[in-house]
């Protein structure tokens, strides 16, 4: 994918500005669906979430762009864009991520108690199996009533 970067001055009678193909002068300044409102520029944008693919994997790293994200969500929303929505996502986003967290650490708690008894019931079975090699072999091949059985 290449990216076309450009600078324009924007002239109001010149129909030809910007990328006529994505997104024409006309439809810039068209009276009921324009982007344009008394020259100045409002783009309001909308993501739906269709589904999740895959697990998320948190990281510090991630976390601490989550904060980054954040403030820079702030100082736009100072600067005067509607960013209400978006503040809502990434409070939700950063809700998840602790959630997941917290989730994380008790899952690897409970894995390292597994691990443990594991290893404890691995120890016990060496030791039975041992138990067993060491009983005498004195065991008596016949009984009286298997000769029993056979004289009679």
């Amino acid at each position: 994918l290449q990216q076309d970067v450009r600078k324009a001055w924007f002239r109001e009678k010149a129909h030809s500005w910007g990328h006529t193909s994505i997104l024409p002068l006309d439809k810039l300044v068209a009276k009921d669906s324009g982007f344009l409102v008394d020259w100045e520029l409002k783009i309001v944008a909308k993501i739906d979430h269709l589904e999740a693919i895959g697990d998320l994997h948190v990281t510090e790293e991630t976390t601490t762009s989550t904060v980054t994200e954040a403030k820079n969500v702030k100082s736009m929303t100072d600067a005067g864009f509607e960013l209400d929505w978006l503040q809502k996502e990434l409070a939700e986003l950063c809700e998840m991520k602790e959630k997941e967290k917290v989730c994380f650490s008790e899952l690897k708690e409970m894995e390292n108690e597994w691990m443990s008894l594991k290893i404890k019931c691995l120890d016990m079975e060496a030791l039975v199996q041992k138990k067993k090699a060491k009983m005498p072999a004195t065991k008596p091949p016949l009984s009286i009533d298997d000769l029993a059985s056979w004289l009679f």
